[in-house]
């Protein structure tokens, strides 16, 4: 069991959606383990993915079937994990992150971007705004 990685789960709908991700993925955390969880009509022998692609459950959370996949998680080679939609982009390392996540305790952790609706709207409207860095 790897200490950690990151999981997508991804559908044939939204492979370019998941493409992007993992290549942020890998271009911004170079080494960082990914594992695509498979949605419904994912083809094993047809999709454009160069990470692993996780097995079929055998243990109890196969009894989900289609239902929530995101629950497979639970049964993978991850000791922590990090859940990604498909619909998330990574724009930057996120080294301080998951420093933050190996060293927390307990079953689960709750991140939350702290900013504010000021600094946001100023940072959208401006394309020179330091926080587009």
């Amino acid at each position: 069991m790897s200490e950690l990685g990151v999981y997508v789960l991804t559908y044939p709908g939204d492979f370019h959606l998941s493409v992007a991700l993992v290549k942020s993925l890998q271009h911004f955390n170079p080494g960082l383990p990914i594992t695509i969880i498979p949605g419904e009509g994912f083809d094993r022998n047809n999709h454009p993915f160069d990470v692993p692609i996780m097995p079929e459950p055998t243990d109890d959370w196969a009894l989900l079937g289609h239902a929530d996949r995101k629950f497979w998680a639970f049964q993978g080679p991850y000791e922590k994990f990090l859940y990604l939609d498909a619909d998330i982009i990574c724009i930057r390392s996120l080294a301080p992150f998951l420093k933050q996540l190996q060293e927390a305790s307990g079953k689960f952790v709750f991140a939350e971007i702290q900013i504010d609706d000021d600094q946001w709207r100023s940072a959208v409207a401006d394309p020179g705004h330091s926080l587009h860095k």
